[in-house]
């Protein structure tokens, strides 16, 4: 069974979702802080991970319901697991920012989602996130073009550009091509693109993908610009513009 870390401080929500998960076969591990939450992953090497944004950094039980622990915590286990999925929880729609910086940093399956949902939603945000997909709770992203707008206020000045000029190409991207670019937007190396799509080699069919886009004459040398970060940016804001999330 795949393994899943859930992360939160209430025994009781934990259970809850030890419960539901099981259910669906998923080999669920529990930690209620994030310091145990990283030695656990590092441990296990989770597919995803459920987390609570607000979580003690360790198990002092200092006042912590305030904290945005859940966020770094989740900078962390991407840093070391690239390709986990996760699913931020949260009672409160004030997190959004949080959220939206983390992708504006180009992280990919991810979801924030409110407390309270459907098991059988939680579970297809799993499938998805694990997918290398984004999903923002109904609840929140009621005007996805805004959000994608907010993402473009996060775009480095240099970046910018850039990315609008892929934004604007995306159509014109054959059905293989946008799966391409869907799984280097999911983080996906050459391989791991050509495993999806079914063929032997990518290399080409992403050299395309970037041609058609505009992004073929990004410079080489600038540290800022990498070709494959601009191109999870340009998805991130197609997919919100698309209202396919």
């Amino acid at each position: 069974m795949p393994p899943v870390l859930i992360v939160d401080a209430d025994e009781f929500e934990r259970l809850g979702l030890r419960m539901a998960l099981t259910a669906y076969g998923y080999d669920i591990h529990e930690a209620s802080d994030q310091a145990s939450a990283l030695e656990l992953a590092h441990r296990i090497r989770p597919v995803a991970a459920v987390v609570d944004i607000s979580i003690p950094a360790d198990g002092a039980k200092l006042a912590w319901s305030r904290t945005k622990n859940g966020i770094s915590l989740t900078r962390h286990l991407k840093s070391i697991l690239p390709d986990l999925g996760v699913v931020l929880f949260s009672a409160y729609e004030q997190h959004l920012d949080d959220f939206l910086d983390l992708l504006s940093g180009g992280v990919r399956g991810l979801a924030y989602c409110l407390k309270g949902r459907r098991v059988e939603a939680l579970a297809t945000t799993l499938d998805r996130v694990l997918a290398g997909r984004v999903e923002i709770d109904p609840e929140v992203h009621t005007r996805a073009h805004t959000i994608a707008n907010e993402l473009r206020d996060r775009l480095a000045p240099a970046e910018r550009p850039w990315v609008e000029r892929a934004v604007r190409s995306w159509p014109r991207l054959t059905a293989q091509e946008a799966r391409a670019a869907a799984s280097l937007a999911a983080s996906c190396s050459p391989d791991g693109v050509a495993r999806r799509l079914g063929i032997q080699r990518a290399d080409n069919l992403i050299c395309r993908v970037y041609a058609k886009l505009g992004l073929a004459e990004v410079p080489a040398e600038s540290p800022d610009l990498r070709q494959v970060s601009l191109v999870i940016k340009a998805h991130q804001i197609h997919v919100l513009e698309d209202h396919v999330l």
